[in-house]
């Protein structure tokens, strides 16, 4: 059984150190949804990159988050802080967990908004602290630079899968993805386009 939750992000620039962000939907079961990755364009352009790293929410249940990804090569990590643990909060349906995306197997321009925003792919871990377990699962990200300062501009989407879960936190489009604190910030080559974006109900 798989169970989503779909929540919204923001975000602030990692180098070595990352920053933070956070998103929200409403948990729920999912029935054996198909373990799919998104289909991304590959990129050529040689100097195109997207860094990034901020925070989604003020709350005790927020996401922070940094990042920097190119096409063939970037790193990810996700932090969702949850002060109760487990909870039927709407980003806190597994309790707070750590993820670590090494790899970036596609990259691209966002189909809608190719000017401001790419969105890539990947494979790496997460650890469930309240949980207490760790598994490794696919990723898709959409991170959109939409000028000084990040925070209230700036829109991250992130959507992890493993074998027990699907965790999507904001949409790329709405106000659930609006950064609370961070930058983001897109080094433009003019990729091709991306043929998915981040967020929603996986296919």
């Amino acid at each position: 059984m798989r169970t989503q939750v779909a929540v919204k992000v923001m975000p602030v620039l990692l180098g070595t150190a990352l920053v933070a962000l956070a998103c929200e939907k409403s948990p729920s079961v999912a029935p054996d949804l198909p373990s799919q990755p998104p289909a991304f364009a590959a990129s050529d352009g040689e100097t195109d990159r997207i860094t990034g790293g901020g925070k989604l929410d003020d709350g005790p249940d927020f996401a922070t988050f940094g990042f920097n990804a190119r096409d063939g090569q970037g790193q990810f990590q996700w932090v969702q802080h949850c002060l109760d643990g487990v909870s039927g909060s709407t980003t806190c349906a597994f309790g707070g967990f750590t993820f670590h995306g090494s790899t970036v197997t596609n990259y691209g321009s966002d189909l809608v908004d190719g000017d401001h925003c790419r969105a890539w792919s990947g494979t790496g871990e997460a650890k469930f602290k309240d949980l207490n377990t760790t598994s490794t699962g696919t990723f898709s990200a959409k991170a959109c630079d939409f000028g000084e300062p990040g925070r209230g501009n700036d829109t991250m989407c992130f959507t992890l899968t493993t074998t027990d879960v699907v965790y999507i936190r904001g949409d790329g489009a709405t106000s659930s993805s609006i950064l609370n604190g961070g930058n983001i910030q897109l080094h433009n080559d003019a990729p091709p386009p991306s043929e998915t974006t981040c967020g929603g109900q996986p296919t």
